[in-house]
């Protein structure tokens, strides 16, 4: 779960013109909470009545939790309805 190299702006816009086409809703209501449900099992994530997490465990699995999702998600781009991966 690491980079292998870095991305440049070139990259990024490459990746914004030829990535996989989603619409908004799928983004939003579809793919995002799917994996949302699937990392919070996997890091075993529970808030409780919190809203910021203090202990530490929690926050180092939050953010695993977060990176992971960035790396198998990726990001939408609003201009191009298309999912920019790393």
């Amino acid at each position: 779960m690491t980079f292998t190299k870095s991305v440049t702006c070139y990259d990024f816009y490459d990746r914004a013109q030829t990535g996989e086409k989603c619409t908004q809703d799928d983004w939003d209501l579809m793919t995002i909470p799917m994996k949302a449900m699937e990392l919070k099992q996997k890091y075993n994530l529970d808030f409780g009545k919190e809203f910021i997490p203090t202990d530490k465990d929690q926050m180092e699995r939050l953010f695993k939790a977060g990176f992971e999702m960035l790396l198998d998600c990726g990001i939408w781009c609003t201009d191009t309805h298309r999912i920019v991966k790393y």
